[in-house]
């Protein structure tokens, strides 16, 4: 048993085992205030957690609108394109328009065609003097030059089978 004198010279008697050392203390305990610095309440933890998931399911929902939104506008982007290319009749959006397009983003694919000055390619020869020279001296043809021929233009190859039938040339 362990004595206690008070500055009014009260004595009391205690167990000595009831007793931490100064070092014990210091080594294993903290204080109250420490206590506060470093640990949360379970309180403030249960609302600090609340927020974050509250900060995380917003974002995740604003993530999920913005996707959203880039996927329409993609898909917007995409049937521009095939009505454009269906109602003028290209296989691809030509060059000079895409080009004119990229520099003016703002522009629907119609603006940016007549803005651009672009006119389709003609395929009429630019020679059409010399559309009926043909190859007089030849004097045989091979079945694969006569199938080319048939598909190509119809007119000569007429006039070349007929010579075949009269014998005036021959199919190799």
């Amino acid at each position: 048993m362990a004595t206690i004198t008070y500055d009014d010279w009260t004595t009391e008697e205690f167990n000595q085992e009831d007793f931490i050392s100064k070092a014990d203390l210091e080594e294993n305990y903290i204080s109250r205030d420490e206590l506060e610095d470093n640990y949360v309440t379970r309180e403030k933890y249960e609302k600090k957690s609340k927020q974050a998931k509250e900060a995380f399911k917003n974002r995740d929902l604003a993530w999920r609108d913005a996707i959203a939104e880039k996927e329409a506008e993609l898909t917007k982007s995409i049937e521009d394109k095939i009505s454009f290319k269906t109602k003028h009749g290209f296989p691809e959006i030509p060059d000079e328009i895409s080009e004119f397009k990229g520099k003016h983003p703002d522009l629907t694919w119609e603006e940016a065609y007549r803005a651009s000055w672009y006119t389709k390619p003609v395929d009429t020869n630019p020679n059409p003097w010399r559309e009926d020279i043909s190859d007089e001296g030849k004097k045989a043809y091979t079945v694969d030059e006569l199938a080319n021929l048939a598909a190509t233009d119809r007119e000569a190859y007429n006039l070349i089978a007929a010579k075949i039938e009269a014998w005036e040339i021959k199919e190799v």
